[in-house]
């Protein structure tokens, strides 16, 4: 199931979209496709537990543990590596757009209140 991330802002999705689409291809060229294809999994599977019952969210952190818990220290640590990367940007996506909407917000309001002074003489 995918995350119905229609309720975001069109401008905040393109940019996370672009932005992990290039970071992927970093991730896939240092690390090989293989672990970038892993993590990649890993990241929709714990998407798709959002909003979900504690007792789903467990059961895929549990599966979850199962199958790190094959991998050898160096394959642990890629992952590691590239699922915080991915996260990091997320985040930094979502900050800069954030503080974009506030000084749009800004923008508008110190030109409504140069209207209103305008208007008044």
């Amino acid at each position: 199931m995918k995350q119905n991330v229609s309720h975001l802002p069109r401008d905040l999705s393109r940019m996370v979209s672009w932005s992990l689409t290039r970071l992927g291809k970093a991730i896939a060229e240092v690390y090989g496709e293989e672990t970038y294809e892993r993590i990649e999994q890993i990241r929709l599977s714990m998407q798709d537990t959002i909003g979900s019952e504690s007792f789903v969210l467990r059961n895929a952190l549990f599966s979850l543990q199962a199958e790190l818990s094959k991998l050898d220290r160096n394959q642990l640590y890629q992952i590691a590596h590239g699922f915080s990367l991915i996260m990091e940007l997320i985040n930094a996506c979502e900050s800069a757009y954030r503080i974009f909407r506030i000084n749009q917000r800004e923008d508008k309001k110190s030109t409504l209140t140069g209207l209103r002074v305008f208007i008044m003489y």
